[in-house]
């Protein structure tokens, strides 16, 4: 992450950083033993469900404001900053994804079983976006 650009000083071995949305995503987890939930009233889901929500705005609206924080930061440190756009993004994955999912594939010992992970994967992740 382009926080630490500036505690291991790039700064003063690259001039040009390009940001890439959605290229890091952190994830969290908040697990309940599904007797447990099953037991508990709709109220009490909602309540829980409700608290999952607003931590999970609360953690992305923490993660950009670092980022933003990072990447003016960086400018200040003489570091050209710039935002990968929709469109350079589009082309990238069009090049490079069928690349690099063939050679993983590839060099798999078990090329179905690889190939229909990465699937598994890839439909997870459909529904997943960065805000």
């Amino acid at each position: 992450m382009i926080q630490n650009n500036h505690q291991q000083s790039l700064y003063e071995r690259f001039e040009y950083t390009t940001l890439v949305p959605n290229f890091y995503n952190i994830f969290y987890t908040a697990m309940i033993n599904k007797d447990v939930w099953a037991s508990l009233t709709k109220f009490q889901q909602d309540g829980i469900m409700a608290a999952v929500r607003d931590a999970e705005n609360a953690a992305v609206a923490y993660q950009h404001d670092t980022m933003m924080w990072a990447y003016q930061l960086n400018q200040s440190e003489g570091t050209t900053m710039r935002m990968q756009t929709a469109a350079e993004r589009q082309a990238w994955k069009a090049e490079f994804h069928p690349k690099i999912k063939a050679s993983i594939v590839e060099k798999s010992s078990d090329p179905d079983e690889t190939l229909a992970m990465i699937q598994k994967i890839e439909d997870l992740v459909k529904d997943l976006e960065w805000r």
